[in-house]
């Protein structure tokens, strides 16, 4: 059962359609959920402001490209048009095109290049990539604590988001990774988690 889903993963197929097609469909419903009142605060309102389902799209594309720098263009490009339906979606619902933030969002996207760069070479099997691995593991592990926080502060929202990012985190290291390098990288994902938990609260 998990070699099929291992499989799977790993060999979807991310042509430059399917990339535009679910950048537009996400950015979409992004902006559409984001303008829900009732919604507000919750895990279904989540993606809106966090990270934690854009690092799952990201990785999607990523790991079923063959070279780097597709890798890389791919995700520019979806962040780019995903992050741009967003505010264009939301704009009938709010009323106004939120201009600066669109500006900022895209700013922030031009980093998905070369982090995506990096989170490609994670499919080596050497240290380095066990390390680039880490990367957004660490983070899916520390956003988990902050919505942990958020959840205790106030039971039940955000229990799925929590559940995601945890489960999320170990769906890639599994995936990715086996025998020692899997240890490697577990040891690198809780060093950076401890240390950005740390910093961050």
């Amino acid at each position: 059962m998990w070699n099929k889903i291992q499989l799977k993963t790993l060999n979807l197929s991310m042509s430059w359609k399917t990339v535009l097609i679910m950048a537009v469909v996400t950015g979409v419903l992004t902006g559409i959920l984001a303008q829900i009142p009732f919604l507000a605060n919750t895990s279904f309102s989540d993606i809106s402001v966090s990270h934690e389902w854009w690092i799952l799209f990201a990785m999607l594309i990523i790991v079923n490209q063959k070279q780097w720098w597709m890798a890389g263009a791919k995700v520019l490009v979806f962040f780019l048009v995903s992050q741009t339906c967003v505010f264009l979606a939301e704009w009938p619902l709010a009323g106004t095109f939120y201009t600066p933030y669109w500006i900022r969002w895209m700013e922030i996207s031009l980093l998905t290049f070369p982090g995506a760069i990096l989170a490609w070479f994670a499919l080596e099997k050497n240290v380095a990539g066990d390390f680039f691995l880490s990367l957004p593991c660490s983070l899916l592990c520390i956003l988990g604590i902050m919505y942990t926080i958020a959840f205790f502060q106030n039971p039940p929202f955000h229990l799925l988001t929590v559940c995601f990012c945890f489960l999320q985190a170990v769906f890639w290291l599994l995936c990715l990774k086996e025998g020692k390098h899997l240890g490697i990288t577990l040891l690198f994902t809780l060093i950076l988690t401890m240390g950005g938990a740390f910093t961050l609260l």
